[in-house]
């Protein structure tokens, strides 16, 4: 028996479908998230196989498709709830998002789009996290959160630090490189004093 099909979308749930990893490996985050929606057929929950039908856009009605669309067939409903994973690709750059969901009974008519669109709100914007430019960060970063080696001396611009931002004793022949510390870099003080006496003892002059 096929699904008569009279939807309308109930309040969704919108959840990470990856862990939050921990900075080091955030590249390997992905941009999939995991959707769970509501689905009623004729004031009632809906129940079955359904193909759903996924786009962004930038605006609530009218506006412009982000990316592509995505397509899950043959997604089962049980007692109006369908739990799917949706990957648009980078598509969250910090400006308002909304879904745009299409269905229709599993593998058979046209899709049937369900209105309104539903707001993407602060959970798949953690995606962004993974590409975020220096120019997005604000405040410091504590030395807790910089692993080992990350900063190497080719990310650090000429004269950009001084001895005034190094702490006494901060830097030592361990942190030094061979032949690091060449004459040139050593200062000469030219204006020693000249010994004042000498103490003679014995045979020996001090």
């Amino acid at each position: 028996m096929k699904n008569k099909l009279n939807p309308k979308i109930g309040a969704a749930l919108l959840s990470l479908a990856t862990l939050l990893l921990p900075p080091a490996s955030a590249s390997a985050q992905g941009t999939a998230f995991t959707y769970q929606g509501r689905l009623d057929s004729g004031g009632t929950a809906a129940n079955g196989i359904f193909d759903l039908r996924f786009a962004i856009y930038n605006l609530g009605s009218g506006g412009a498709q982000q990316g592509s669309a995505v397509t899950n067939a043959g997604t089962a409903v049980s007692n109006g709830l369908f739990t799917v994973t949706l990957d648009f690709g980078n598509q969250f750059p910090g400006d308002a998002r909304w879904l745009e969901i299409g269905v229709r009974p599993g593998g058979s008519g046209s899709f049937t789009t369900l209105s309104p669109r539903q707001q993407l709100l602060s959970t798949p914007y953690a995606i962004r996290a993974a590409t975020t430019p220096a120019s997005g960060l604000a405040g410091t970063i504590s030395p807790a959160n910089i692993a080992a080696g990350t900063i190497t001396s080719t990310m650090i611009a000429n004269g950009a630090v001084s001895s005034q931002q190094l702490a006494s004793g901060a830097v030592g022949t361990a942190q030094l490189a061979d032949g690091a510390v060449t004459a040139n870099k050593v200062f000469t003080e030219t204006n020693w004093a000249a010994p004042s006496h000498l103490v003679t003892v014995g045979n020996q002059s001090a």
